[in-house]
């Protein structure tokens, strides 16, 4: 079971074990789809709107660079894909 914890301290947790997410916007970016589970965001709007004053391409470069981070913390062995992604879109199952 996966515990988030968005209120004071940010903190995850799987099945009781600590999840890390060091970076500061992977953590505003994991909170964001946690809480709008289920729905599906386009790449280009979720970069826009966490990197607006950075140019189109850097943007999403810094989205992949945090995808990459929030994939590689959440445990690789579960029967629940939590992240889905293709090309167009992110969100959290």
């Amino acid at each position: 079971m996966l515990e988030v914890r968005l209120f004071g301290t940010f903190a995850i947790q799987h099945d009781g074990t600590p999840v890390v997410l060091s970076s500061r916007a992977a953590q505003s970016l994991f909170a964001y789809l946690i809480l709008t589970a289920g729905t599906q965001h386009r790449r280009e709007k979720l970069a826009g709107m966490f990197w607006p004053d950075l140019s189109e391409e850097k943007a999403r470069t810094y989205l992949r660079q945090q995808l990459w981070l929030i994939r590689k913390a959440l445990p690789a062995k579960t029967t629940l894909d939590y992240l889905l992604a293709d090309d167009l879109t992110v969100s959290f199952n």
